[in-house]
């Protein structure tokens, strides 16, 4: 269905409801459905999936777990985390996790783990590392997520703010330096629109990532093994 076709059908349907019940209020729910999946693109469809899973598992947590009884019998005062822990017998870092109808992918203070790590025993790039499978399936979602969107370098004003104040006098200088870049699909896309840009462009990654490239990096680009969670081996000047 095109949008124009799906946003008529909305409009039509919503006149139709005038009292918000019946059979023709289910018709003007589902013309709205309609027009969101006509609005979505691939990407955001793939997204809206991902997070499914999880906000059906915290619901099911929340009635199952009589979390939502602890918080009705508080009569609108706010409740804790903990005071849900202890009233349910739940592990406080779980509960503190679950907001809404959602989990907290990361951290939110030092020290604190993941949901990730407390199910796992282990980071989220450890995992990938032991599992190549679904490692292979998150580099794939990463290099694709944005496709069709503007980029970056498309919204930035490169060639007035970036490269005019870029040292091009020193051939080491670097330009750009993409942590965590998977394959180099960014600065590829970077050098596609920006051919004449002056200096070194890097892409960093772990090395279950860069030994990909089999000492073979994309044209132009230097491919660097990093832990972002290690001091930065490249500094600006």
């Amino acid at each position: 269905m095109d949008l124009s076709t799906a946003i008529s059908d909305v409009q039509r349907a919503a006149q139709a409801d005038k009292n918000g019940t019946g059979q023709n209020h289910v018709e003007l729910l589902e013309a709205i459905r309609k027009l969101s999946l006509a609005a979505e693109t691939p990407a955001e469809t793939l997204m809206r999936m991902r997070f499914e899973p999880l906000q059906s598992a915290a619901i099911r947590l929340a009635l199952e777990g009589d979390f939502l009884d602890v918080i009705a019998a508080a009569d609108g005062k706010v409740v804790s985390a903990s005071e849900i822990a202890k009233a349910t017998g739940y592990d406080e870092l779980l509960v503190e996790y679950m907001k809404s109808t959602g989990f907290h992918q990361f951290p939110k203070k030092p020290q604190q783990q993941s949901p990730w790590e407390a199910i796992f025993k282990m980071g989220f790039f450890e995992f990938f590392a032991a599992n190549e499978d679904q490692r292979r399936y998150f580099d794939d979602y990463m290099a694709v997520r944005r496709k069709g969107l503007l980029s970056w370098h498309e919204v930035f004003p490169m060639n007035t703010e970036l490269v005019p104040g870029f040292n091009q006098s020193d051939p080491q200088a670097v330009l750009l330096v993409d942590v965590g870049g998977n394959w180099g699909h960014e600065l590829q896309s970077f050098q596609e629109a920006h051919p004449d840009a002056p200096g070194r462009l890097i892409v960093q990654d772990l090395p279950v990532m860069t030994e990909k490239f089999g000492g073979k990096a994309p044209a132009g680009i230097e491919v660097l093994t990093y832990d972002f969670f290690t001091p930065q081996p490249v500094k600006g000047k």
